[in-house]
């Protein structure tokens, strides 16, 4: 990528490290926070400049042309090729602890406005509005934090990963770049043309109050000629060509930015991103079951969407309401 490209876009003040190859740009961050730590901790010289005691925290970027040991969620694999976006934020922020579960769909939120922007504009850098984008697809979340590229028609269950039932995903696999989803036509509501974003928060360090959080974001921008995965998704697969992927992470880092904010203003509630979140929700009403990573069920019910604290909300036989904090779900 090229640096004056992102330097130009990028809205916030930051350092930006430009890698070619990592492990994970989310460890980059974490063995470059503790080096932050330790500089802050080794104390000053008197002739040491009083300014740099006083220094604001710049917030850290990293972006990678690939990934080696790219991760997600239960520290799942996340294939990282060459050709797409890989980055990590590192952050400052005061959030008390319990709100910070609610960071990782904040996020979410974040990067599909990027990408409606990106898709809406043809590459233009701005907050897209549409809840639609081209040729009947749509971006949609699942909880709670990973963005499907889905394929919207007649009504119908879907599983999980935002697959209808009964509808085989390799059926819209392979399909060239450019290739109109109105192809399409007829098709279950939300089928997944696959997996678009993948999204990881992590806690970093805290002192005083003030803790630091990395946000790792992975965007799927261009489809190999060969060897991509049938549960991938591009943003090549509905736009004429791959957008700049300049600008897609520039756009992504500055929606980020801006919804942080946003959520510092309003003292770090969920509440301003509820709505928004659950209009996109692939798995609203929908029976489920919630499982623990080891394969031991949480809790099942009827998705109703999420409370204020970006729980997912289900509605149980009993007639209860189930708030699930974290597991897999998948339909029942």
């Amino acid at each position: 990528m090229e640096s004056s490209i992102l330097l130009e876009h990028i809205v916030m003040p930051c350092n930006l490290i430009l890698r070619d190859e990592v492990d994970s740009t989310n460890d980059v961050l974490k063995r470059l926070d503790a080096e932050l730590r330790l500089d802050s901790e080794a104390g000053f010289g008197e002739d040491d400049n009083e300014d740099d005691k006083n220094a604001a925290f710049v917030p850290q970027i990293v972006i990678a042309e690939q990934q080696m040991a790219g991760r997600g969620r239960f520290d799942r694999a996340w294939a990282s090729p060459k050709g797409n976006v890989y980055l990590s934020l590192l952050l400052e922020l005061a959030a008390p602890p319990e709100r910070l579960s609610a960071l990782s769909l904040i996020v979410a939120c974040a990067v599909r406005e990027a990408l409606l922007g990106i898709c809406e504009a043809d590459a233009a850098l701005k907050v897209g509005k549409s809840e639609q984008l081209e040729h009947g697809a749509a971006l949609k979340l699942k909880w709670p934090n990973d963005l499907l590229l889905v394929a919207e028609g007649a009504e119908e269950k879907h599983d999980a990963a935002g697959k209808a039932q009964s509808t085989p995903l390799d059926a819209f696999a392979g399909k060239a770049q450019g290739t109109p989803l109105d192809a399409f036509a007829g098709a279950p509501l939300s089928v997944s043309l696959g997996k678009l974003v993948g999204i990881l928060t992590e806690t970093a360090t805290g002192a005083q109050g003030v803790g630091r959080i990395i946000i790792g974001v992975g965007v799927n921008v261009a489809r190999p000629a060969n060897g991509a995965s049938e549960r991938a998704a591009y943003l090549s697969d509905i736009l004429p060509k791959a957008p700049k992927r300049e600008l897609v992470a520039a756009a992504v880092i500055n929606n980020i930015f801006s919804a942080i904010k946003r959520w510092e203003e309003h003292k770090f509630s969920f509440a301003p991103f509820r709505h928004e979140y659950e209009r996109a929700l692939v798995l609203l009403g929908q029976d489920v079951i919630v499982r623990n990573l080891d394969g031991s069920i949480i809790s099942e019910g009827r998705v109703c969407g999420v409370n204020e604290a970006g729980q997912l909300l289900l509605e149980q036989k009993n007639g209860t309401t189930a708030c699930v904090a974290a597991g897999d779900v998948t339909l029942r």
